[in-house]
């Protein structure tokens, strides 16, 4: 069985990536034996996981030695002159991107030493190198590949890794990472259109999109309500803008609203006294903050409750699993057009509101789709899920690939 090193930033530790990776997980394993390396040193293993797959956790934290030792190989390393290049050459040469660029390479370095210590790596060694995320995990091998003929290197890439932001101004390595893969695997057409359009012309050999996927076989058949019976899934994070659904709601005078959220994070009490203060005098409106769940239970709750929509009013994403969670259970969406949403969200499941709607704009999509007969729209979701978003037979596909290389 070919062998498969699994490079992430935190799982199976902390609760960030397991939403995606327990779904995939399984697929890969019937196609590979699976080492999986994680740069989490911190927090406690939260997904359990069968015997047959090794874990190393690698400390990737550059203390003064590691910066010193960088700061001497620098001028030795053609990808680092070749990467100040770029920059110069698209007019974002500056300090803050030359010190980012650097600290970036040389922690790309320290993951590398740590897995030429930790594991079997020869010239012999067969299998794929694949890094959940398209950073620095997948530099710290590919700027050693002539070393190891045998090996094959994929990314996926989602939206932090990818889009280059005001929070992100800057994505270093990215044409040179791209020289070097074997495939790079976007999770939207939008972010592959994005990468070629910013870093590299397309290549129809290396760059494809495999959707993400959720599986379920529990719909949430309508119940007959005069409410409007909302749910959102989000951290309550800046990007997520969760205020605006509550400052939305406050414009919403004649009809019973029942709105739960899932989710926490670092603006959670600023959000959740926002959402007092405006729906204070609103008796029409009852709200709920449920706090964070585990994705299973996130399910239940979708299963337990009759909700009419699931509304997103993120100001970026990737391609949201969260929207492909709602729609299998045959709910109608209401979110905006950003990353690659609109190629999930459609006039005929649900409302693709713009990239930065007001909440006069959200709150007349809410009240409009009220007014609409239900059954038609549920079954346009639920429809779009099994077309494009079924778990089984997107990572069954995307296992087959790496298999394949």
């Amino acid at each position: 069985m070919k062998k498969l090193f699994l490079l992430t930033d935190s799982f199976p530790f902390g609760k960030g990536e397991a939403t995606f990776l327990c779904a995939e997980l399984p697929y890969l394993q019937q196609h590979f034996d699976i080492t999986i390396i994680s740069k989490n040193i911190t927090d406690e293993q939260t997904t359990p996981l069968p015997d047959s797959i090794r874990v190393l956790r690698a400390n990737t934290v550059l203390n003064l030695g590691d910066k010193l030792k960088g700061l001497i190989c620098a001028p030795f390393t053609p990808m680092v002159w070749k990467e100040l290049g770029w920059l110069k050459k698209h007019n974002t040469f500056s300090c803050k991107n030359v010190w980012y660029a650097l600290m970036y390479f040389f922690s790309g370095q320290k993951l590398y030493r740590f897995l030429k210590k930790n594991l079997p790596l020869t010239k012999q060694t067969q299998g794929v190198c694949y890094s959940y995320w398209y950073n620095y995990n997948i530099l710290s091998v590919l700027s050693h590949k002539k070393k190891y003929p045998n090996l094959r290197f994929v990314t996926r890439t989602h939206r932090y890794d990818l889009y280059q932001t005001p929070l992100i101004p800057y994505q270093p390595y990215k044409a040179q990472m791209d020289a070097l893969l074997d495939r790079v695997v976007f999770i939207s057409k939008q972010g592959r259109d994005y990468y070629n359009d910013t870093f590299v012309p397309y290549n129809l050999q290396k760059h494809l999109v495999c959707y993400l996927g959720v599986d379920n076989n529990i719909t949430n058949p309508p119940v007959p309500s005069d409410s409007l019976r909302i749910i959102s899934v989000s951290h309550m994070v800046p990007v997520k803008r969760v205020t605006l659904i509550a400052q939305a709601l406050a414009l919403i005078g004649d009809i019973p609203v029942v709105w739960h959220h899932i989710g926490d994070g670092p603006l959670g009490d600023e959000t959740r006294k926002e959402a007092a203060t405006l729906l204070a005098d609103k008796p029409n409106i009852s709200y709920t903050f449920l706090g964070a769940m585990p994705g299973s239970e996130v399910r239940s709750t979708m299963t337990q409750h009759p909700y009419d929509v699931f509304l997103n009013v993120s100001s970026s994403e990737g391609l949201p699993v969260s929207i492909m969670e709602a729609m299998s259970f045959g709910l109608p969406v209401i979110a905006t057009d950003v990353g690659g949403t609109r190629e999930i969200v459609n006039e005929d499941n649900g409302i693709l509101l713009g990239s930065d709607p007001t909440p006069q704009q959200i709150a007349q999509a809410l009240c409009s789709l009220h007014q609409l007969p239900a059954t038609k729209k549920r079954n346009a979701a639920y429809a779009t899920w099994q077309k494009g978003f079924v778990a089984a037979k997107n990572y069954d596909n995307f296992a087959q690939m790496l298999k394949s290389l």
